[in-house]
């Protein structure tokens, strides 16, 4: 988990870098600030977390069967949470 989340919150930092540096175009910016807000919602979100991490290790595993049944888990959360917003 550590390593995902190293990874995210490098991340992170290049879009708020990006997003508050004003040399960049607006629209530039403002992109950056929704990216951003989407990583720390996905981030703020246990079951996609722990569904990331089940993620992770099946596919260190090789396990193509798991890997398929997780990510249809993940699209589905991603509907659902697609739905909650409307």
């Amino acid at each position: 988990m550590e390593e995902q989340l190293h990874g995210r919150l490098t991340t992170l930092n290049k879009l708020k870098k990006d997003r508050d540096d004003y040399t960049l175009h607006p629209f530039n910016r403002l992109q950056a600030d929704k990216a951003m807000h989407k990583i720390i919602d996905q981030l703020n979100d246990k079951e996609l977390m722990s569904m990331r991490e089940r993620l992770i290790q099946a596919t260190r595993a090789g396990d193509l069967k798991e890997v398929w049944k997780i990510e249809n888990q993940m699209r589905d959360h991603e509907g659902k949470e697609t739905e909650q917003d409307e």
